[in-house]
């Protein structure tokens, strides 16, 4: 299973010279398979190391995996598979948004974070109004 040497290849990893070639091939291989995988375990080492780039590469790979034709932005918006699909974005777009937010210096926070902070939140304000109609 690749998901299972990917993890543990990222185990022996020592902070040296040759863990920022290791990151890269490891990234570049779960980018693959990030759809079909639980790439917590990989997204732990890589916050770990310090691999942001990474981390919020697979993370956005994984949000267009497991949506391809991007139900979460078409379609009704009470459709059961549109909000599953919807809801599973979320959870990527929040992981990323959670990273940058535990750094100290969050002016570094690049454009694409900010957008996905204004997403999280209208997201959640379009839950909130479906919620109450729904109830």
């Amino acid at each position: 299973m690749r998901l299972h040497r990917v993890v543990e290849e990222l185990k022996k990893l020592k902070p040296t010279s040759t863990s920022e070639h290791i990151l890269h091939s490891t990234c570049q291989e779960m980018l693959t398979i990030a759809g079909e995988v639980d790439i917590s375990p990989v997204l732990k080492f890589y916050e770990e190391f310090g691999f942001v780039s990474g981390f919020v590469q697979l993370l956005l790979t994984r949000a267009a995996k497991i949506d391809p034709s991007d139900l979460a932005n078409q379609g009704a918006q009470e459709d059961k598979l549109s909000e599953e699909k919807r809801d599973q974005r979320m959870e990527c777009y929040n992981e990323i948004i959670r990273l940058y937010r535990s750094q100290k210096n969050t002016d570094a926070m690049p454009l694409y974070v900010i957008f996905l902070v204004f997403r999280a939140g209208e997201e959640r304000k379009r839950s909130k109004r479906i919620n109450r109609t729904t109830a």
